[in-house]
């Protein structure tokens, strides 16, 4: 989601193809908790890795509701992603004689570049996050309007068989 510069209008598109009761799960980029970009992170972000939509994780989070879920969870995996990216770059330096001969010393370079950027992104304020959710179903929405009903209201009396009421005992 991170590529979508219009993240609302995507939300509300894979919230309207979804199911009612449906879940997602999504893995993105999002600044580390309690933190903002940089002007070099930003400029990285959108210059480098065409990234428009990189947001606080309760800012992903508000726009999921917004479009409509509920139960969002957000677990952060940056430390996981920053130990992984590094990795990436490193491994990928080391493959620079194989690299070279099948892609170009200049294909070398480009991608060289870009990891170093990645790595820097997590070493400073990049993250990432696992979230998951879901649609609301019909049958939820019951359930939430028979949980917030008054049982007064009904003067104390239950359906407890087709047309056979009792008095509710409330103890």
């Amino acid at each position: 989601f991170l590529h979508i510069s219009d993240r609302t209008s995507l939300l509300k598109s894979c919230y309207d193809a979804m199911k009612p009761g449906g879940t997602f799960i999504i893995e993105d980029f999002a600044a580390k908790p309690g933190k903002a970009f940089t002007d070099q992170e930003r400029s990285w972000l959108l210059d480098v890795v065409s990234a428009p939509t990189v947001t606080t994780p309760e800012q992903y989070a508000a726009d999921l509701q917004s479009a409509g879920f509920v139960d969002i969870e957000v677990v952060d995996l940056s430390s996981v992603w920053q130990a992984w990216t590094k990795a990436r770059h490193e491994l990928y330096r080391e493959s620079k004689e194989e690299t070279v001969k099948t892609q170009g010393e200049e294909t070398f370079n480009s991608r060289v570049k870009f990891y170093q950027v990645i790595d820097s992104l997590f070493q400073g304020n990049l993250g990432g996050v696992r979230i998951t959710g879901r649609k609301p179903s019909p049958l939820e929405a019951r359930l939430l309007a028979g949980r917030k009903k008054d049982l007064g209201q009904t003067g104390g009396v239950v359906n407890v068989v087709e047309g056979k009421t009792r008095k509710r005992v409330l103890g």
